[in-house]
């Protein structure tokens, strides 16, 4: 059975529109799609919550599918965003990922279409999945919180039935209090148990405690079940002559007076408290039964608050447990990139080995029409390589995985300035260095120190039209040396300034980028940095350039 799929699709062409239906057909699944060629229509289409994939032609003649990029990006929907084109290229194809579509296909190699389909529909539900755990462990804090600061505040303004949340202990320090003023012989609070229809004495006080507790009531039964039932508190003067009197086995059939009331908290009962007086005590009065009933209101608070206390600590356990989860998924995760990362470095440099042979022609010369896909192969393996031997250095840098010895950072810099050179003749700027004279060696590990500096060379360089410059300093500050950066780059917006050295991060997808990257240069740095004791500080506008301050410590 075919998997249904509405399709939102930018094209204007139907013939194309049938060629992406067939090959989605082809996946298995039974498409259904709108076609629309307008910035209007698009406008109108996202306010339809019901789309599972937009697919949109790169180059329209009227509507561009970067266009319908910025639309949907501006709406906020997380729907998997697909460009198809017949022409497009590495450069168009990396802007496009980089201002938010999900994949790109060739319209020639249309039969990956379904496969693409298929992972971003998975990888759209494994985003709404983490959207909602994490919104639930949000909601899960926040409720515990609230509930937290409730009993915080009620235990500052607490008086002695509410010094304690344990139940057992406030219903007995209650019942104490009533029998002693109240001036009665036997004192007891019945609760209801969660079946709702019987009653239970969780505290008895008196000659007959113990028979008492062992003899449960039903609701409705004798004058305790009755005054639960109809929530109404009562003064009985001789309850031995009332026909709801039950008498409890093993207790004397004397007269005796008996004042009932229930608890209720929120309009829901929780229980009764009952008062005896046997003998020549005499019975009740109402002034009495008043005093019963303000006992059983705070009672019935106490008891509420208890059972909450309960039910918090047991949230708070949960919430303890999902944050553990989280830090093992965290863990997990690390763990699974380091594995990747390892498995995958052998086979990446052989590949990237042989592509760069057969580009070189060492292994044959090859045909004009295989030249052009060869060198791909080989800068893609190349970045790829890069992408791994980059995951490795910051799972190093995150394990404090380094080698310490002494490092010149003032030659660093030299050297790896000139490793640039032909870098910023292509780029057509200026690289200077100004280092200050006597500077003290660092203890840390060359090669990732200088893995770091290159990344932050090469950035500067990237983001800095031609005409600019970039210039790199070093300099004491007591015992730290500080690394500064400063080009007159594009800049960065302020509120993105927090988020540039996060793992796969990329600003935006601007044509001003010349250079394709992976977004993992900037975390790269960050890791490397805090392994070595350092801290990084950025500062930057936007068409004016950035300056990266790295502060090292001077270690020995």
């Amino acid at each position: 059975m075919r998997e249904s799929l509405r399709v939102l699709m930018i094209e204007d062409l139907e013939d194309d529109v049938v060629l992406v239906a067939r090959a989605l057909r082809a996946s298995g699944f039974d498409p259904d799609i709108e076609r629309i060629d307008t910035a209007e229509a698009m406008t109108s289409a996202l306010g339809d919550p019901g789309w599972d994939i937009i697919i949109a032609d790169y180059s329209l003649p009227r509507f561009s599918g970067l266009a319908a990029l910025q639309l949907y990006q501006d709406s906020g929907i997380d729907i998997p965003f697909i460009i198809v084109s017949g022409n497009i290229g590495e450069e168009v194809a990396v802007q496009a990922m980089r201002a938010g579509a999900h994949d790109y296909v060739m319209k020639n190699n249309l039969p990956r279409l379904g496969a693409a389909v298929r992972r971003e529909l998975h990888e759209a539900k494994v985003r709404q999945a983490r959207r909602e755990a994490e919104e639930e462990n949000v909601k899960l804090y926040e409720e515990t919180r609230r509930q937290a600061s409730r009993l915080a505040a009620l235990l500052e303004i607490g008086s002695d039935i509410s010094a304690t949340l344990d139940l057992p202990t406030v219903l007995e320090r209650i019942a104490t209090h009533a029998r002693t003023l109240l001036n009665a012989d036997d004192s007891d609070v019945y609760l209801l148990d969660p079946d709702g229809s019987t009653l239970r004495a969780i505290v008895s006080q008196g000659d007959f405690a113990e028979q008492t507790r062992a003899a449960p009531l039903q609701l409705g039964e004798g004058i305790v079940g009755s005054v639960a039932q109809s929530g109404v508190p009562e003064v009985i003067h001789d309850a031995g002559q009332d026909p709801r009197g039950v008498q409890v086995p093993g207790t004397p059939l004397e007269s005796h007076a008996l004042m009932c009331a229930p608890l209720v908290s929120r309009g829901q009962l929780m229980g009764v408290m009952a008062l005896n007086r046997r003998g020549a005590r005499g019975g009740f009065e109402q002034a009495d039964l008043d005093f019963l009933i303000t006992l059983a209101r705070q009672a019935a608070v106490a008891i509420e608050n208890a059972r909450m206390y309960a039910a918090e600590k047991q949230r708070a356990k949960e919430l303890r447990r999902a944050l553990d989860q989280q830090r093992e998924l965290d863990r997990l995760k690390d763990a699974f990139i380091q594995n990747v990362s390892h498995e995958l470095r052998t086979p990446v440099t052989i590949i990237y080995g042989y592509a760069d042979l057969f580009a070189r022609g060492e292994l044959g010369e090859l045909r004009a029409d295989q030249q052009q896909p060869m060198a791909i192969i080989a800068r893609r393996a190349a970045v790829l390589s890069d992408m791994v031997s980059d995951l490795t250095i910051i799972l190093q840098a995150q394990m404090r995985e380094f080698r310490g010895s002494e490092v010149d950072l003032g030659q660093m810099v030299h050297i790896a300035l000139g490793d640039f050179e032909l870098a910023r003749e292509e780029a057509g700027l200026t690289l200077t260095a100004n280092v200050e004279q006597d500077l003290p060696v660092l203890t840390g590990d060359p090669d990732h120190l200088h893995r770091m500096l290159d990344n932050l060379v090469d950035n500067a360089i990237k983001f800095t039209p031609s005409g600019g410059s970039v210039e790199v300093r070093v300099g004491r500050d007591g015992d730290r040396l500080v690394l500064e950066v400063v080009d007159t780059g594009i800049g960065i917006p302020a509120d993105q300034l927090d988020r540039v050295f996060e793992r796969f991060y990329q600003v935006d997808g601007s044509t001003t980028r010349r250079y394709g990257g992976t977004g993992l240069g900037l975390a790269l740095v960050w890791e490397i940095v805090l392994a070595h004791g350092g801290t990084v500080k950025l500062e930057s506008k936007v068409d004016e350039g950035s300056t990266f301050r790295v502060i090292l410590p001077v270690n020995g």
